[in-house]
């Protein structure tokens, strides 16, 4: 049984975020244009989140990519330990940076962005790795959600989703989704979310700043800055969570749902 408590969470995610003119609907543009609005109110230039989501996706493939083959631990992966590193790998089951690896290398060569490979490739890496991120985001979220297939997520679809999805095992676009939630939230792009970031994104939202202080002593248990780690398990609590207790519930700025 889903609490009410945790519907109003979900609902106010959809309202504050994607659905604020309060049409009851949200299309894959509505999408892109409050993306544009994030990056709006966090003073970042245009295509700014796209190249924050990027960064996410190419550090992931790092730290796959150095695990893997950095056996000395030196932080470098010589022409050596790459070529090891592939002969040992097996062919038939590829880690999660493998995966995401063989999609920036065909966004890169993709260069017209019709499915398939010409001579026009190699070129604007970032800007490419960010848009394939975005649109799989959506592409995941609309597929999860938009039950009815008509293009449009409604309130209800968004809350369903989210209380039908397996809390235990997050699919790709969902990790991406947390990704683009925690780079929304660390303003100063350091790594880890501390007080005075989160009070200015939410502040920029529109939250008191009062109000948003004390969301954030709950959220991080009067931590001076939370990691990547940690903010993963408070968006896990946030959207999936029934407890009205648990520190999650605040990682919008406010538990007034």
């Amino acid at each position: 049984m889903v609490s009410d408590f945790r519907k109003k969470k979900l609902a106010y995610v959809y309202k504050k975020l994607y659905d604020p003119k309060n049409t009851g609907f949200v299309t894959e543009n509505d999408f892109d244009m409050a993306m544009k609005y994030v990056a709006k109110v966090q003073g970042w230039k245009e295509g700014e989140i796209d190249r924050k989501a990027a960064e996410q996706t190419m550090l992931q493939i790092w730290e796959g990519l150095s695990k893997a083959a950095d056996k000395d631990t030196d932080g470098k992966i010589t022409e050596n330990e790459w070529v090891a590193m592939w002969i040992a790998q097996d062919k038939n089951s590829m880690a999660e940076w493998q995966k995401q690896y063989c999609k920036v290398l065909f966004h890169i060569q993709d260069a017209s962005s019709d499915g398939v490979l010409d001579v026009q490739g190699w070129k604007d890496l970032e800007h490419k790795a960010a848009h394939g991120t975005m649109s799989r985001i959506w592409e995941g979220l609309s597929k999860a959600a938009d039950i009815d297939k008509d293009g449009k997520i409604t309130s209800e679809e968004w809350v369903a989703m989210w209380t039908t999805l397996d809390k235990d095992s997050m699919t790709e676009w969902q990790k991406q989704y947390c990704n683009l939630f925690f780079h929304i939230q660390d303003a100063t792009c350091d790594g880890v979310v501390d007080r005075n970031d989160f009070v200015q994104v939410h502040v920029n939202f529109g939250i008191p700043k009062d109000e948003a202080v004390e969301a954030y002593n709950m959220l991080s248990g009067d931590k001076p800055s939370i990691s990547k780690e940690d903010f993963e398990k408070l968006f896990k609590e946030f959207f999936f969570s029934d407890d009205i207790n648990a520190p999650g519930n605040y990682l919008c700025g406010t538990i007034k749902y």
